[in-house]
């Protein structure tokens, strides 16, 4: 249970079942270690889990567009997404979210 925000913290009720200490080498775009927080999240009977895929870059240049993701981006939210169905959870998808409110003209691209 998340018991307060701060900032980019997240404070948990309880400790995870598996916790980073230094020298951890963790990557958000490594199947194991988003499985891993999964699973540990999990253990510990949180009952709604999902992963939050990157945001939509809406750069003029060198971001995201309706028809093509940035390629390091378009990565790790394959590697998030397949970790997610691999453990059952929701993943929420950012830059098909934003995707169509462009393709809707609600937001400019690259505004």
């Amino acid at each position: 249970m998340i018991v307060s925000l701060s900032g980019s913290s997240v404070i948990v009720n309880e400790t995870l079942t598996i916790v980073p200490i230094g020298g951890d080498a963790l990557a958000v775009d490594a199947f194991g270690n988003i499985s891993g927080w999964i699973q540990a999240v999990k253990a510990k009977d949180v009952a709604q889990i999902f992963v939050v895929g990157p945001d939509y870059l809406n750069f003029n240049t060198s971001g995201d567009t309706v028809n093509t993701e940035q390629t390091p981006r378009a990565s790790v939210r394959s590697l998030q997404r397949a970790s997610a169905m691999a453990e059952g959870v929701e993943y929420v998808d950012t830059y098909a979210h934003m995707r169509d409110l462009i393709l809707a003209s609600h937001i400019a691209q690259g505004d």
